[in-house]
């Protein structure tokens, strides 16, 4: 399974719902969501799955990126020791 960044920006229509953006993400096996508007997940799927997957649950004005992470990573100390070991779990080389 490889891990995949996704980050949006979302510009909250009034009639917009993103509680079914973030069931969607949440969807997915594993996933990790320490900070606003990010998401890690862990998938078979590819970019363009996920984003097709996704897209139908935000506005057509809202930006939503996905990207695969490279095998390498940095953080801070600043985050739970739970948050830093599943990163060093889902991430090879980090």
């Amino acid at each position: 399974m490889a891990i995949y960044f996704v980050g949006y920006d979302l510009t909250k229509k009034p009639f917009q719902n993103y509680e079914n953006l973030i069931a969607a993400i949440k969807g997915y096996e594993v996933y990790w969501g320490n900070l606003d508007s990010t998401w890690l997940i862990s998938t078979n799927h590819t970019a363009e799955q996920i984003r097709n997957n996704l897209v139908q649950h935000i506005h057509k004005d809202d930006r939503l990126l996905v990207a695969k992470i490279a095998p390498e990573a940095a953080w801070t100390d600043s985050f739970s020791d739970t948050a830093k070991q599943w990163l060093r779990n889902a991430i090879p080389g980090a």
